[in-house]
């Protein structure tokens, strides 16, 4: 039998640090090698290409998600894929994503304790928001709530990469949204 591919807008939620853009860059880079087009909105570079018009109260927030899901409605017109890896902190951001992107919509819980982020802390934030100098950071000052309705959760407090990339490979071959077999991880023969 022969299923109809379908295009997908994988949002990635978890707070800062969890490893959303890790996981987005490796898990893109291994679709691409097998040809499936596939882009990556980040919501740190998008921050940054807008100029920074946006702050990090929950209106704010609701805004620039907006931008995001601009660019994601733009990629899919023109048949690209895309992984968007943004903290979404917001049960409403993302039941807007659900609504906007439809049947493409895949959520993605990148789940971590805030433990382990501050521990690994790699822009710095959490150290910043102890000392008072960032205001609005989800898991630490300001709330994360957490995903309620997620289609796939990868905990990467135990879970790698490797880990992460086989499980989102086997959701998009399973719900026809790639198809064909795909070697990545420890797994082979997807």
């Amino acid at each position: 039998m022969n299923r109809e591919i379908k295009p997908f807008a994988l949002c990635m939620t978890g707070i800062s640090g969890s490893g959303k853009t890790t996981l987005a860059n490796a898990l893109a880079g291994r679709l691409r090698d097998y040809g499936v087009a596939v882009d990556i909105i980040d919501g740190d570079e998008t921050r940054g290409i807008v100029g920074g018009l946006f702050g990090y109260s929950k209106d704010e927030r609701l805004k620039m998600n907006r931008v995001n899901q601009a660019i994601g409605w733009y990629l899919l017109r023109n048949k690209i894929n895309f992984i968007m890896a943004v903290v979404a902190p917001y049960e409403e951001i993302r039941t807007q994503f659900r609504k906007f992107f439809g049947d493409s919509y895949i959520e993605l819980y990148v789940k971590a304790s805030v433990k382990s982020c501050v521990e690994r802390d790699v822009k710095g934030l959490y150290k910043l928001s102890q000392e008072g100098k960032v205001e609005y950071l989800n898991g630490s000052d300001d709330v994360f709530e957490q995903p309620k309705n997620s289609d796939i959760i990868i905990d990467t407090d135990v879970e790698s990469v490797d880990d992460g990339c086989v499980k989102v490979v086997k959701y998009l071959q399973n719900h026809s949204y790639i198809s064909g077999k795909i070697n990545i991880g420890k797994e082979r023969g997807l």
